[in-house]
């Protein structure tokens, strides 16, 4: 009896936790009913005080940590109070005009229960009265007040002393007037003439209704501008250069240019430029040195690409184009041009024609050219005037080296002559041994006739030099006495000159002249 009420009451006791069960799920759930949430029913601002009423006690800390008063942006500090379900903020200096003002309280806010506000809460409050876009205009009145500004509202002054700039600075002082719409900037002294200004206004300057400039304003302005035109002259060795006209100079030499007022030297390279005269060498960069001292001069000249060389005997027109300003802002009106002629006759750099070696008594079996132009010749050594033997037999003959230099030289130098000739055989076919510079500025060109004539007869040679006369240059010879060493061997025979070889006056080579002769 005993195990069968048992049984019977847990079947009630178990019927009796489903039906519980069942009734729980049919309830709300408990944050529903128990946790109602936190509002905000209403805000306001009165009284340099705003007001906030929530739908439940908040709590204080809470709100203060949630609650934020701005101020045209920036965060105010004040005193917050809390009484049941009201709260007011009182700012430090209470609620200002022209001021844009954002209440805002966080999510999460808290009443003293738990209950939370859901979405953060905003309120817009403005105290401004005239909302509009502040807008100036700069007017430079010469000879008078320089700097007049004109605004559309009455300006706001301790923010237009703050944001009004001027480069190059000067002292001045402001004059307000038409109910502080205009202003003028009245310098202490006289401005700088033709010195140019600029005025400058950035963002943060406002009028009394604390509207703002929506972006900088700038504008600049010569003072008592200058409106004559700019005018330039060309001067060469203190002389002065018609425009359109041709200037004989050396290459190293400087040309001046010489404007009429101040110009920024910086920004003229660009347009100066130098273009061939009657044939197609590229023109050299040029090399400009600004002069500092007034400002309205420059000294130029061709920098050579590889030596002056280059330049001689050749003319480049140097053309200044229109467009260069000088500080006033008048241009240059018209292109301007010289032309450079690199034809002084004293400068003409030595050229060398190329060499005849001859024996020293007369006899025709040795005449051996060489030629820059056309180089591996052949060189033969009769046996019987230039036996081949092992022993040392030595014959001593002639180098004659033929030069074109300046009608001005008295020759070539001669110790450049001994410094920088070379004479090598190659494959020991020969030993040629410069012994002494008998002569380096003979002038007699029956030698260099063989050496044409000869160079024309061997078929290698297709080109004939002819001897220039007049003020063109002149032929000059250099002996050098050699002592020769033939030997059975071929090989190669080899005359240098180094670019260093000067003349008389100076003048260089300016490159490595070479000739080669095939020993047979």
């Amino acid at each position: 009896m005993s195990y069968y009420s048992d049984f019977i009451n847990g079947i009630k006791i178990i019927k009796g936790m489903v039906l519980m069960g069942l009734f729980l799920c049919l309830l709300p759930s408990c944050g529903t009913i128990m946790l109602p949430p936190l509002e905000v029913v209403s805000c306001s601002v009165e009284n340099n005080t705003v007001f906030i009423e929530f739908s439940l006690p908040p709590d204080f800390s809470s709100l203060k940590n949630g609650l934020s008063v701005t101020e045209d942006g920036k965060k105010l500090e004040g005193n917050l109070s809390v009484l049941g379900n009201k709260a007011q903020f009182v700012p430090t200096y209470g609620i200002q005009e022209n001021r844009e003002y954002i209440i805002r309280i966080e999510a999460g806010t808290e009443d003293g229960r738990g209950h939370s506000l859901m979405e953060t809460f905003e309120y817009t409050h403005s105290t401004r009265d005239n909302l509009t876009t502040l807008t100036v205009e700069i007017v430079v009145v010469q000879n008078s007040f320089p700097i007049q500004l004109e605004f559309s509202q009455a300006i706001d002054k301790e923010s237009l002393e703050k944001g009004l700039r001027i480069s190059p600075d000067f002292d001045y002082f402001l004059e307000y007037y038409n109910g502080n719409h205009c202003v003028r900037v009245i310098p202490k002294k006289q401005l700088e003439n033709n010195q140019r200004y600029i005025v400058s206004l950035d963002s943060s300057v406002m009028d009394i209704h604390r509207n703002f400039l929506p972006k900088e304003v700038a504008k600049s302005f010569y003072y008592q501008m200058d409106l004559n035109p700019l005018e330039l002259s060309f001067k060469v060795s203190q002389q002065e250069v018609e425009h359109g006209g041709t200037v004989p100079l050396a290459p190293d030499e400087w040309i001046y240019l010489e404007f009429t007022k101040d110009i920024n030297l910086d920004q003229v390279s660009s347009f100066i430029f130098l273009e061939p005269v009657g044939h197609s060498t590229i023109a050299s960069p040029l090399e400009i040195v600004r002069d500092y001292k007034g400002g309205r001069s420059l000294r130029l000249r061709p920098r050579w690409n590889s030596d002056e060389n280059e330049a001689w005997g050749k003319s480049w027109r140097l053309v200044v184009q229109p467009g260069i300003e000088d500080t006033g802002g008048n241009a240059l009106e018209s292109e301007q041009e010289i032309t450079l002629a690199y034809t002084l006759e004293k400068f003409r750099p030595p050229e060398f024609l190329g060499a005849l070696m001859t024996n020293l008594d007369g006899q025709q079996d040795l005449r051996v050219v060489f030629s820059p132009s056309n180089p591996f010749s052949s060189m033969v050594l009769p046996p019987e005037t230039y036996p081949s033997v092992q022993e040392t037999f030595h014959s001593t003959v002639e180098l004659n080296l033929f030069f074109k230099v300046s009608s001005e030289a008295t020759g070539m130098d001669e110790f450049s002559l001994m410094e920088h000739t070379l004479l090598s055989a190659a494959n020991d076919c020969c030993e040629l041994t410069l012994k002494r510079l008998e002569g380096a500025g003979i002038e007699d060109t029956s030698l260099y006739e063989d050496f044409l004539l000869l160079k024309k007869e061997l078929p290698e040679f297709n080109q004939e030099l002819q001897v220039d006369s007049g003020n063109s240059g002149k032929i000059v010879t250099v002996k050098f006495q050699l002592e020769l060493l033939n030997k059975n061997q071929r090989g190669l025979v080899t005359l240098e000159l180094a670019p260093e070889t000067s003349d008389s006056l100076g003048n260089k080579l300016g490159k490595t002249s070479i000739c080669q002769v095939n020993k047979l």
